[in-house]
Parts: structure tokens; C-alpha cells; sequence
């Protein structure tokens, strides 16, 4: 199951773009990029996430590829114990970007599969003693985006995105801000 769904996306565009369309692919590493944002996960408070992008080109004028990291930590619990749940997750994302020739913003909307590592660790203390207990876990993941980029110079485009997660038992909702370095410029 879970080669599937990584092989499925891959397997789409083999077999929804022509001949055509793959002469007009113009892949491999355009620009690097870092974000901020509210993550909001199913089951935990609300917190801070970061991360860091590579765009990857274009498989079609419109549709571009991008390979992304994003990490949050959240933390809470009474005095003498405390819970830390975090999660890494490793996503590809193909963008659909809508053309508005008059128009400085570039809207988006956009998805893609994911790998979620994620870890849970307990510490509490009991009696003089302290005592710890972890899990992890990996899950599969598909993203649901959309946001707009603005070209700040030609060399940089900043973003705003809206993005659910879809997570087996840890769907995530969030809001993220950033900006793109573009090689070559």
C-alpha cells in the first residue's frame, strides 16, 4: 500500500501528459526556499512549524514540481510532567499555477504524497523518581495546497499557502509563509 501511493502520482503523469508535453518539461533544481507557519495537527494545540524547499522545475509550462522538509515540535503538560509530540515530514508537491499575465500575484493550488516521521516521548516523575517512554511512527500522507506567490525581485518571489494534510488518525492544518531563491536569474 504504501509503494502505491508513492507510485501513483508518478504513474499519472507517465500516462496523462503526450508526447508534447514531456518535450516541454524543464526539470531539475530552479530555486531553494524556507518557510514559517501555524500548524495546527488533529488531537494537539496549535504550534509553530518551519521547513525548506527545492523547486524542481516544470513538467509543463503551468505545473511545477517541488521537494519539501517541514518540521514542528509541540510540547505541554502539568508541572513534573511533560509530553513532546513532533513530526518530519518529506513531501513532493506538484503546483498548478494559474496564469494571470496582469496580475504581479501567481495564484496556486496544488498537492501531493508525503512521508510523515512522527514521535511521541513522555517524562514524568513518580515518587522521587523520574521516568520517560517514547513510540514513533511513520505514516503516509497526501497534501491539499493552495496560496500565491509575488516576484519581490528577480531573484526572489515571496509566498503565503493554506495547506491540509491528510494523515491516517493526524490530519494538520496549516498556514505558511515564505520565500524562493531562484537560480539562474
Amino acid at each position: 500500500m504504501k509503494k502505491f501511493l508513492i507510485l501513483l502520482p508518478i504513474a499519472f503523469l507517465v500516462l496523462t501528459f503526450s508526447s508534447t508535453s514531456f518535450a516541454q518539461m524543464m526539470l531539475g533544481p530552479k530555486g531553494v526556499g524556507a518557510f514559517l507557519g501555524y500548524v495546527n495537527p488533529e488531537h494537539v494545540d496549535a504550534t509553530i512549524g518551519f521547513g525548506a524547499f527545492v523547486d524542481m522545475g516544470t513538467v509543463m509550462p503551468m505545473l511545477g514540481v517541488e521537494l519539501e522538509g517541514l518540521y514542528w515540535s509541540k510540547s505541554e503538560g502539568p508541572s513534573g510532567a511533560k509530553a513532546t509530540l513532533r513530526d518530519i515530514a518529506i513531501s513532493a508537491h506538484a503546483k498548478y499555477r494559474f496564469p494571470m499575465p496582469a496580475s504581479p500575484v501567481k495564484p496556486y493550488v496544488g498537492g501531493g504524497p508525503g512521508i510523515h516521521f512522527l514521535k511521541a516521548e513522555a517524562e514524568w516523575s513518580w515518587f522521587g523518581q523520574t521516568q520517560s517512554s517514547s513510540s514513533s511512527d511513520t505514516k503516509f500522507g497526501f497534501d491539499l495546497l493552495g496560496g500565491g506567490e509575488y516576484e519581490a525581485s528577480p531573484q526572489i518571489d515571496v509566498f503565503a499557502e493554506v495547506r491540509f494534510s491528510l494523515v491516517s488518525d493526524f490530519n494538520q492544518f496549516s498556514i505558511l509563509g515564505g520565500a524562493k531563491f531562484k537560480f539562474g536569474m
